[in-house]
Protein backbone atom coordinates (compact mmCIF):
# COMPACT_ATOMS: atom_id res chain seq x y z
CA UNK A 1 0.00 0.00 0.00
CA UNK A 2 1.41 3.40 -0.96
CA UNK A 3 0.50 7.07 -0.91
CA UNK A 4 -0.50 7.17 -4.58
CA UNK A 5 -3.00 4.37 -4.08
CA UNK A 6 -4.54 6.10 -1.08
CA UNK A 7 -4.66 9.50 -2.81
CA UNK A 8 -6.45 7.91 -5.77
CA UNK A 9 -8.87 6.03 -3.52
CA UNK A 10 -9.68 9.17 -1.49
CA UNK A 11 -10.20 11.28 -4.61
CA UNK A 12 -12.48 8.73 -6.31
CA UNK A 13 -14.43 8.35 -3.03
CA UNK A 14 -14.90 12.14 -2.89
CA UNK A 15 -15.94 12.51 -6.53
CA UNK A 16 -17.47 9.08 -7.21
CA UNK A 17 -16.07 9.60 -10.67
CA UNK A 18 -12.76 8.29 -12.03
CA UNK A 19 -12.39 11.02 -14.67
CA UNK A 20 -12.85 13.85 -12.14
CA UNK A 21 -10.41 12.15 -9.76
CA UNK A 22 -7.82 11.99 -12.55
CA UNK A 23 -8.27 15.71 -13.24
CA UNK A 24 -7.95 16.51 -9.53
CA UNK A 25 -4.75 14.47 -9.20
CA UNK A 26 -3.30 15.61 -12.57
CA UNK A 27 -2.81 12.06 -13.83
CA UNK A 28 -4.57 9.95 -16.47
CA UNK A 29 -7.79 8.06 -15.83
CA UNK A 30 -6.16 4.67 -16.63
CA UNK A 31 -3.52 5.47 -14.01
CA UNK A 32 -6.24 6.08 -11.40
CA UNK A 33 -7.98 2.83 -12.36
CA UNK A 34 -4.67 0.94 -12.09
CA UNK A 35 -3.99 2.31 -8.60
CA UNK A 36 -7.48 1.40 -7.39
CA UNK A 37 -7.20 -2.11 -8.87
CA UNK A 38 -3.83 -2.76 -7.22
CA UNK A 39 -5.12 -1.44 -3.89
CA UNK A 40 -8.19 -3.69 -4.06
CA UNK A 41 -5.95 -6.65 -4.88
CA UNK A 42 -3.72 -5.93 -1.89
CA UNK A 43 -6.69 -5.55 0.46
CA UNK A 44 -8.48 -8.56 -1.01
CA UNK A 45 -11.79 -6.75 -1.35
CA UNK A 46 -13.69 -4.48 -3.70
CA UNK A 47 -13.78 -0.84 -2.62
CA UNK A 48 -16.12 0.43 -5.34
CA UNK A 49 -19.13 -0.81 -7.28
CA UNK A 50 -18.57 0.29 -10.87
CA UNK A 51 -20.99 0.34 -13.80
CA UNK A 52 -21.03 2.39 -17.00
CA UNK A 53 -23.30 4.92 -15.28
CA UNK A 54 -22.43 4.76 -11.60
CA UNK A 55 -19.53 4.59 -9.15
CA UNK A 56 -20.28 4.04 -5.46
CA UNK A 57 -18.43 2.84 -2.39
CA UNK A 58 -18.97 -0.71 -1.20
CA UNK A 59 -19.55 -1.22 2.55
CA UNK A 60 -15.89 -2.30 2.76
CA UNK A 61 -14.82 0.83 0.89
CA UNK A 62 -16.82 3.03 3.23
CA UNK A 63 -15.18 1.43 6.28
CA UNK A 64 -11.72 1.76 4.74
CA UNK A 65 -12.22 5.43 3.83
CA UNK A 66 -11.76 6.71 7.41
CA UNK A 67 -8.52 4.74 7.77
CA UNK A 68 -7.21 5.84 4.38
CA UNK A 69 -7.81 9.52 5.12
CA UNK A 70 -6.24 9.12 8.53
CA UNK A 71 -3.11 7.51 7.04
CA UNK A 72 -2.81 10.31 4.48
CA UNK A 73 -3.23 12.94 7.18
CA UNK A 74 -0.52 11.34 9.31
CA UNK A 75 1.86 11.21 6.33
CA UNK A 76 1.25 14.86 5.47
CA UNK A 77 1.76 15.83 9.09
CA UNK A 78 5.01 13.84 9.21
CA UNK A 79 6.26 15.58 6.06
CA UNK A 80 5.37 18.98 7.53
CA UNK A 81 7.28 18.21 10.73
CA UNK A 82 10.37 17.10 8.83
CA UNK A 83 10.35 20.05 6.44
CA UNK A 84 9.88 22.66 9.18
CA UNK A 85 13.21 23.58 10.76
CA UNK A 86 11.38 24.89 13.83
CA UNK A 87 9.12 21.84 14.22
CA UNK A 88 10.31 21.18 17.79
CA UNK A 89 8.37 24.28 18.86
CA UNK A 90 5.11 23.16 17.24
CA UNK A 91 2.54 21.64 19.64
CA UNK A 92 0.38 19.06 17.89
CA UNK A 93 -2.81 18.01 19.66
CA UNK A 94 -5.55 15.77 18.21
CA UNK A 95 -9.12 15.91 19.58
CA UNK A 96 -11.90 13.57 18.51
CA UNK A 97 -15.69 13.59 18.88
CA UNK A 98 -18.66 11.92 17.24
CA UNK A 99 -20.49 14.81 15.59
CA UNK A 100 -19.91 18.21 14.03
CA UNK A 101 -22.33 19.61 16.63
CA UNK A 102 -19.83 18.82 19.41
CA UNK A 103 -17.16 20.91 17.68
CA UNK A 104 -18.95 23.96 19.14
CA UNK A 105 -17.52 22.96 22.54
CA UNK A 106 -13.92 23.45 21.48
CA UNK A 107 -13.38 27.15 20.52
CA UNK A 108 -13.22 28.54 24.10
CA UNK A 109 -10.93 25.68 25.16
CA UNK A 110 -8.62 26.17 22.20
CA UNK A 111 -8.58 29.96 22.61
CA UNK A 112 -7.30 29.66 26.15
CA UNK A 113 -4.88 26.86 25.29
CA UNK A 114 -3.50 28.96 22.45
CA UNK A 115 -2.52 31.67 24.92
CA UNK A 116 -0.16 29.21 26.60
CA UNK A 117 0.94 27.48 23.39
CA UNK A 118 1.15 30.04 20.54
CA UNK A 119 2.38 27.32 18.14
CA UNK A 120 -0.52 25.00 18.92
CA UNK A 121 -1.61 22.91 15.93
CA UNK A 122 -4.95 21.29 16.85
CA UNK A 123 -6.36 18.48 14.73
CA UNK A 124 -10.14 18.16 15.19
CA UNK A 125 -11.73 14.95 13.97
CA UNK A 126 -15.33 13.75 13.87
CA UNK A 127 -15.40 9.97 13.68
CA UNK A 128 -18.18 7.31 13.80
CA UNK A 129 -18.87 5.74 17.19
CA UNK A 130 -17.03 2.46 16.65
CA UNK A 131 -13.80 3.98 15.33
CA UNK A 132 -13.14 6.75 17.84
CA UNK A 133 -11.82 4.69 20.74
CA UNK A 134 -9.51 2.71 18.44
CA UNK A 135 -7.89 5.94 17.22
CA UNK A 136 -7.34 6.99 20.82
CA UNK A 137 -5.76 3.67 21.72
CA UNK A 138 -3.28 3.72 18.82
CA UNK A 139 -2.27 7.33 19.69
CA UNK A 140 -3.84 8.84 16.57
CA UNK A 141 -5.90 11.02 18.93
CA UNK A 142 -4.79 12.61 22.19
CA UNK A 143 -8.28 12.90 23.69
CA UNK A 144 -11.87 12.21 22.75
CA UNK A 145 -15.08 13.79 24.02
CA UNK A 146 -17.88 11.31 24.57
CA UNK A 147 -20.41 9.99 27.06
CA UNK A 148 -19.13 7.66 29.75
CA UNK A 149 -19.60 4.02 28.71
CA UNK A 150 -20.95 1.46 31.15
CA UNK A 151 -17.72 -0.51 30.68
CA UNK A 152 -14.58 0.67 28.85
CA UNK A 153 -13.62 -1.87 26.20
CA UNK A 154 -10.00 -0.63 26.33
CA UNK A 155 -8.19 -1.13 29.64
CA UNK A 156 -5.59 1.60 29.07
CA UNK A 157 -8.17 4.39 28.61
CA UNK A 158 -9.15 6.76 31.43
CA UNK A 159 -12.38 8.77 31.64
CA UNK A 160 -12.81 12.14 33.38
CA UNK A 161 -16.26 13.72 33.70
CA UNK A 162 -16.78 17.27 32.47
CA UNK A 163 -20.54 17.65 32.84
CA UNK A 164 -23.81 15.82 33.51
CA UNK A 165 -25.99 15.93 30.40
CA UNK A 166 -29.72 15.80 31.10
CA UNK A 167 -32.46 14.32 28.96
CA UNK A 168 -34.45 16.96 27.06
CA UNK A 169 -37.18 16.92 24.47
CA UNK A 170 -36.55 19.42 21.69
CA UNK A 171 -39.46 21.26 20.06
CA UNK A 172 -39.95 24.20 17.73
CA UNK A 173 -40.58 27.42 19.68
CA UNK A 174 -44.00 27.60 18.05
CA UNK A 175 -45.03 24.21 19.46
CA UNK A 176 -47.96 24.25 21.96
CA UNK A 177 -45.78 22.52 24.56
CA UNK A 178 -42.87 24.94 24.25
CA UNK A 179 -44.11 26.93 27.28
CA UNK A 180 -44.31 23.88 29.56
CA UNK A 181 -41.87 23.38 32.42
CA UNK A 182 -41.88 19.63 31.93
CA UNK A 183 -43.26 17.00 29.54
CA UNK A 184 -45.01 13.76 30.50
CA UNK A 185 -45.46 10.49 28.62
CA UNK A 186 -49.12 11.47 28.09
CA UNK A 187 -48.03 14.73 26.40
CA UNK A 188 -46.07 12.72 23.84
CA UNK A 189 -48.68 10.07 23.03
CA UNK A 190 -49.90 11.87 19.89
CA UNK A 191 -46.62 13.53 18.92
CA UNK A 192 -44.55 12.45 15.94
CA UNK A 193 -41.13 11.46 17.25
CA UNK A 194 -37.78 11.94 15.55
CA UNK A 195 -35.31 9.38 16.91
CA UNK A 196 -31.67 8.57 16.26
CA UNK A 197 -30.51 5.13 15.15
CA UNK A 198 -29.38 2.88 18.07
CA UNK A 199 -25.72 2.71 17.05
CA UNK A 200 -25.47 6.54 17.01
CA UNK A 201 -26.61 7.20 20.59
CA UNK A 202 -25.53 6.08 24.09
CA UNK A 203 -27.09 2.70 25.07
CA UNK A 204 -28.92 4.33 28.01
CA UNK A 205 -30.72 6.75 25.69
CA UNK A 206 -31.55 3.90 23.30
CA UNK A 207 -33.17 1.93 26.13
CA UNK A 208 -35.13 5.03 27.17
CA UNK A 209 -36.57 5.63 23.70
CA UNK A 210 -37.61 1.98 23.14
CA UNK A 211 -41.01 2.27 24.92
CA UNK A 212 -41.84 5.29 22.75
CA UNK A 213 -41.10 3.26 19.63
CA UNK A 214 -43.38 0.46 20.88
CA UNK A 215 -46.22 2.85 21.75
CA UNK A 216 -46.25 4.84 18.48
CA UNK A 217 -47.46 3.91 15.02
CA UNK A 218 -44.64 3.57 12.50
CA UNK A 219 -46.07 6.49 10.50
CA UNK A 220 -45.44 8.74 13.52
CA UNK A 221 -41.76 7.79 13.84
CA UNK A 222 -38.75 9.17 11.96
CA UNK A 223 -35.24 7.76 12.33
CA UNK A 224 -32.04 9.75 11.72
CA UNK A 225 -28.34 8.96 11.60
CA UNK A 226 -27.30 11.80 13.90
CA UNK A 227 -28.44 14.65 16.12
CA UNK A 228 -27.85 17.24 13.37
CA UNK A 229 -30.38 15.52 11.12
CA UNK A 230 -32.85 15.11 13.97
CA UNK A 231 -32.70 18.81 14.90
CA UNK A 232 -33.08 19.81 11.25
CA UNK A 233 -36.30 17.79 11.07
CA UNK A 234 -37.55 19.39 14.29
CA UNK A 235 -36.96 22.84 12.76
CA UNK A 236 -38.96 21.74 9.72
CA UNK A 237 -41.92 20.90 11.98
CA UNK A 238 -41.87 17.14 11.37
CA UNK A 239 -41.98 16.29 15.06
CA UNK A 240 -40.06 16.41 18.33
CA UNK A 241 -36.83 14.69 19.30
CA UNK A 242 -35.04 13.66 22.50
CA UNK A 243 -31.37 14.09 23.31
CA UNK A 244 -28.87 14.40 26.14
CA UNK A 245 -28.56 18.16 26.54
CA UNK A 246 -25.26 20.05 26.70
CA UNK A 247 -26.08 23.74 26.97
CA UNK A 248 -23.54 25.25 24.52
CA UNK A 249 -24.83 22.90 21.82
CA UNK A 250 -28.39 24.19 21.98
CA UNK A 251 -30.01 25.62 18.84
CA UNK A 252 -31.45 29.13 19.32
CA UNK A 253 -34.50 28.42 17.15
CA UNK A 254 -35.57 25.47 19.29
CA UNK A 255 -37.02 24.95 22.75
CA UNK A 256 -35.61 22.41 25.24
CA UNK A 257 -38.08 20.95 27.74
CA UNK A 258 -37.18 18.34 30.41
CA UNK A 259 -39.08 15.08 30.85
CA UNK A 260 -40.66 13.82 34.05
CA UNK A 261 -38.12 10.97 34.15
CA UNK A 262 -34.84 12.58 35.34
CA UNK A 263 -32.35 10.78 33.09
CA UNK A 264 -28.79 12.13 33.01
CA UNK A 265 -25.50 10.87 31.56
CA UNK A 266 -21.90 11.71 32.30
CA UNK A 267 -20.11 13.46 29.42
CA UNK A 268 -16.39 14.10 29.43
CA UNK A 269 -12.87 13.38 28.21
CA UNK A 270 -11.32 10.00 27.45
CA UNK A 271 -7.54 9.65 27.25
CA UNK A 272 -4.75 7.10 27.50
CA UNK A 273 -3.32 6.34 30.95
CA UNK A 274 0.20 7.20 29.77
CA UNK A 275 -0.89 10.65 28.53
CA UNK A 276 1.23 12.90 30.77
CA UNK A 277 2.51 15.80 28.67
CA UNK A 278 2.30 19.34 30.00
CA UNK A 279 0.13 20.31 27.05
CA UNK A 280 -2.32 17.54 27.88
CA UNK A 281 -2.47 18.51 31.56
CA UNK A 282 -3.12 22.15 30.65
CA UNK A 283 -5.83 21.09 28.19
CA UNK A 284 -7.54 18.99 30.85
CA UNK A 285 -7.42 21.82 33.38
CA UNK A 286 -8.77 24.40 30.92
CA UNK A 287 -11.54 22.06 29.68
CA UNK A 288 -12.62 21.30 33.25
CA UNK A 289 -12.72 24.98 34.15
CA UNK A 290 -14.78 25.95 31.10
CA UNK A 291 -17.27 23.11 31.48
CA UNK A 292 -17.68 24.04 35.16
CA UNK A 293 -18.76 27.53 34.09
CA UNK A 294 -21.58 26.26 31.91
CA UNK A 295 -24.01 26.58 34.81
CA UNK A 296 -23.11 30.25 35.27
CA UNK A 297 -25.15 32.25 32.75
CA UNK A 298 -22.76 35.22 32.67
CA UNK A 299 -19.73 32.98 32.17
CA UNK A 300 -21.65 30.99 29.58
CA UNK A 301 -22.29 34.13 27.54
CA UNK A 302 -18.63 35.15 27.80
CA UNK A 303 -17.32 31.83 26.56
CA UNK A 304 -19.91 30.70 24.04
CA UNK A 305 -21.55 33.76 22.52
Amino acid sequence: MNTTQLECFSSVANNLNFARAAEELHITQPAVTHQINTLENELGTKLFKRTTRLVELTPEGLRFLTDARHILQLMRSARAKLSDYDSDNVSFFAIGCHSTTELALFPPILRELLQKYPNLHPNLRTVPFRSLENLLEDSSLDVIFDFKPEIHSKKNIVYEEMIQAKLMFVLPKSHPYAHKDMLTAEDLENERLILQEPHHIPPTLFEFQRPFVDSHFYKDLYFCDNSESALTMVKAGLGVTMLMDIRPLREELLCYVPFTYPLSLSYGVHYRKQQKTTLFKDFLEIAGKIFARMGDSSAYDTYYK
